[in-house]
């Protein structure tokens, strides 16, 4: 769940009926329920993605990543804008895990099961055609979220690699791969004081300072 000012927001994306729901933060009476079925390739309906807000000339906006599409919803549930194109070829299995990251601004969208990333302007009056700012192919999330910070992405990959990207043009900045090993990475970074840390499925920390370019600065065994 996510919460805006006055609710509570789950996102069902699902094989099944998908939708947006409101709560109401006191009572759990719903405030509102929108439409979300967008009917695409099987397994590619469905998402386990948490809404990101952005606040957009004073109002509230919810992006949601799913079933091959980026959402905007008003904190009334009312559609302002859909982006497609998550699934050029119409893959079967794009299932969705990883969430969208936004400022008030560019929101930042992982797809195609950690083949490519794109990011998507907020800007108000804006055609839908209009709104995609880049795309990259080369890089990716499947699982962990992105962090953004200072007008930088940080793209932590399921199996180590992080790239910072320029939020506004999506050119890497710098690069880092974290030591090998087979266990993945499914849990999202956390940025804070300018370190990243990254934590591995064999609960391992990795410390990457990211003041200057990407350096690792410490590995600690939880």
């Amino acid at each position: 769940p996510v919460l805006t000012r006055d609710a509570v927001v789950v996102a069902i994306i699902q094989s099944g009926p998908s939708y947006l729901v409101a709560l109401d933060q006191e009572t759990g009476k719903e405030l509102w329920k929108a439409d979300r079925q967008l009917n695409v390739n099987e397994e590619s309906n469905q998402a386990y993605t948490t809404p990101a807000i952005a606040e957009v000339n004073g109002k509230q906006v919810l992006l949601t990543v799913g079933a091959d599409h980026l959402t905007a919803h008003d904190d009334s549930g009312n559609l302002l804008f859909k982006i497609g194109g998550f699934n050029p070829k119409n893959d079967r299995y794009f299932r969705t895990i990883a969430s969208p990251a936004a400022t008030d601004e560019i929101v930042v969208c992982p797809h195609s099961r950690g083949g490519a990333v794109t990011a998507v302007s907020l800007a108000p009056d804006l055609r839908a055609e209009q709104r995609v700012l880049w795309t990259r192919t080369d890089v990716g999330s499947d699982v962990p979220t992105p962090v953004i910070a200072n007008d930088k992405v940080y793209l932590l990959q399921d199996k180590g690699q992080i790239a910072c990207l320029d939020i506004k043009t999506g050119e890497t900045l710098s690069e880092l791969a974290l030591p090998k090993s087979r266990h993945a990475y499914s849990s999202s970074p956390v940025l804070a004081n300018g370190m990243l840390y990254c934590v591995r499925e064999d609960a391992t920390t990795f410390v990457v300072d990211t003041r200057d370019g990407l350096k690792l600065v410490s590995e600690n065994p939880l």
